[in-house]
């Protein structure tokens, strides 16, 4: 029997072979030990191979992605455009409504209690007094509350309570969010606690206090930044703070500018389109350089810091040179013609990284179908849905809870009995008047009479409901009913006969076949 090292040995057949170029078999093919994606090499040697905690991201870059955020609100057009639709999709101009679902003991909407409600919520809304600062109504304090978020990444809503807030006794004020100290970080506090950016936590990363810088005061506060007041906080009991902000990522403290992935390509596509503009202006004009046989210049205009000489020259304007000068046009031929293709390009990836639709955000309806749009407006929909509940739990419920607590407690809210008498909500029920739905804001079909008849259809085979079809279009499905109810009733009296809904159409039929 031949050892295993002789069957390992190469024979001299074998290495004839080899050294003729050939090979005795197929070398195996060599497979990836990993995931592509977690290989490395000199075309990867850029890419970051080490994961790296959310805060810690955060913590190094918040102040400079909130600055660039806001340069952008305030310059560049597409982020305006932006902010605007977060505005007016998530809030809308009517705000996320109030849909008070308290109910009886046998399970009965409680009509008079709703009513009781909604019409003190919306009282206290209208009124500037639900704003501690006395600027805003309710429906503007989700607007602003919600375009800051988009801008800033967060927002800090202070809940106050007492005389100082109104009849009510109670009142928010929203705060910016750069007081929140980022800077402030500390460990090992009593108990297992720990402050991370600006926020106290306990040992179950539950925020305790809010940790807030003083804000700058005296000659020349305008100019004076957050962090240029000093070291000196004052400390908000979180039970008083409202901190909203998207979480994205486990064990993460601070919210970032929803422009965050965008604002780079925002600010190079701005670079580049101001550049163009002056590029076009110019070739528009009349450019060039004057010389002179000697190199010296003659009287001109004007002329730069260093002593070189500039003429002015304007459009439509005839330049006479002097004796000895000779003109050099200069001749820019840029935007050329894939300047547009570039830009919608750009603008893709922009709108991408906002999560809108390049239709809406650019304001391009170039080249679009019913079904293109309707599919891009649906996908769009759906993410201002997600956001309009994140808002209504987030801020409104809240709100809302803590406000029936210090009505009740403050002036009682009226009610009426089935009597007919007035009487008032009582305290003991507040678990009951907290319960609500929120409403927010719905929006227009493209062709709304084709959803009106597939909705029809739908509720014939009893796939949805008529509640459900009114709730789409952000109204209350009882409050419709009782206003139908009482519309009828009006008409019979003055003896209106109602107009019935129009009956579908049979399909048309189908056309006679030709003999052949």
């Amino acid at each position: 029997m031949r050892s295993l090292r002789e069957l390992l040995k190469r024979t001299p057949r074998r290495e004839a072979g080899r050294r003729a170029g050939g090979s005795s078999r197929p070398r195996p093919l060599r497979l990836p030990r990993t995931f592509q994606a977690a290989e490395t090499g000199r075309l990867v040697a850029d890419w970051t191979t080490m994961p790296v905690p959310a805060d810690s991201s955060i913590h190094g870059g918040l102040q400079k992605m909130r600055a660039r955020a806001r340069h952008a609100a305030r310059n560049r057009d597409e982020a305006v455009n932006f902010l605007g639709m977060v505005r007016k999709h998530v809030v809308g101009p009517d705000g996320i409504q109030l849909q008070a679902q308290v109910k009886n003991a046998d399970g009965t909407p409680d009509d008079a209690a709703n009513k009781a409600l909604e019409t003190a919520w919306r009282d206290w809304g209208q009124a500037k007094t639900c704003d501690m600062e006395r600027q805003l109504d309710w429906v503007g304090l989700q607007q602003l509350v919600a375009r800051t978020v988009a801008k800033d990444g967060e927002v800090l809503v202070h809940e106050h309570y007492g005389a100082a807030c109104g009849p009510d006794g109670y009142a928010v004020q929203v705060i910016d969010p750069e007081l929140l100290d980022v800077n402030l970080n500390q460990e090992g506090l009593p108990g297992g606690g720990k402050i991370r950016m600006g926020i106290q936590f306990d040992q179950y990363n539950r925020p305790t206090h809010y940790h807030l810088l003083d804000e700058p005061a005296g000659v020349g506060s305008l100019q004076a930044g957050y962090h240029a007041v000093g070291t000196k906080h004052r400390v908000v009991p979180a039970s008083a703070i409202i901190h909203l902000y998207l979480k994205e990522d486990p064990g993460q403290s601070r919210g970032v500018p929803w422009m965050h992935s965008a604002l780079w390509r925002l600010n190079m596509l701005g670079a580049f389109q101001d550049a163009a503009v002056v590029a076009a202006r110019a070739g528009a004009q009349k450019l060039g350089v004057i010389t002179t046989p000697d190199g010296v210049s003659t009287d001109h205009d004007d002329e730069e810091d260093d002593g070189t000489p500039i003429e002015e020259m304007e459009a439509g304007l005839y330049q006479y040179l002097r004796e000895g000068e000779t003109f050099n046009p200069y001749d820019p031929t840029y935007p050329h013609a894939l300047y547009g293709d570039f830009n919608k390009s750009v603008l893709r990836g922009i709108s991408s990284g906002l999560q809108v639709s390049y239709n809406a955000l650019a304001n391009d309806l170039e080249g679009v179908n019913f079904s293109s749009i309707r599919q891009g407006v649906l996908d769009e929909r759906d993410a201002w849905r997600i956001l309009q509940g994140w808002l209504a739990m987030a801020l409104n419920h809240r709100v809302y809870g803590n406000w029936v607590r210090m009505k009740l407690l403050a002036t009682g809210i009226p009610v009426q009995s089935p009597s007919g008498g007035v009487g008032h909500l009582r305290i003991t029920d507040l678990a009951r008047y907290r319960r609500a739905h929120w409403q927010g804001r719905r929006w227009p079909w493209v062709d709304p009479l084709k959803d009106i008849q597939a909705a029809r259809e739908e509720i014939a085979l009893g796939v949805n409901t008529v509640s459900r079809v009114i709730r789409e279009k952000g109204l209350e499905p009882r409050e419709v009913f009782l206003e139908r109810q009482a519309e009828l009733k009006e008409m019979a009296e003055l003896g209106i006969l109602p107009v019935p809904p129009k009956a579908a159409e049979p399909p048309a039929p189908p056309p006679p076949e030709e003999e052949d």
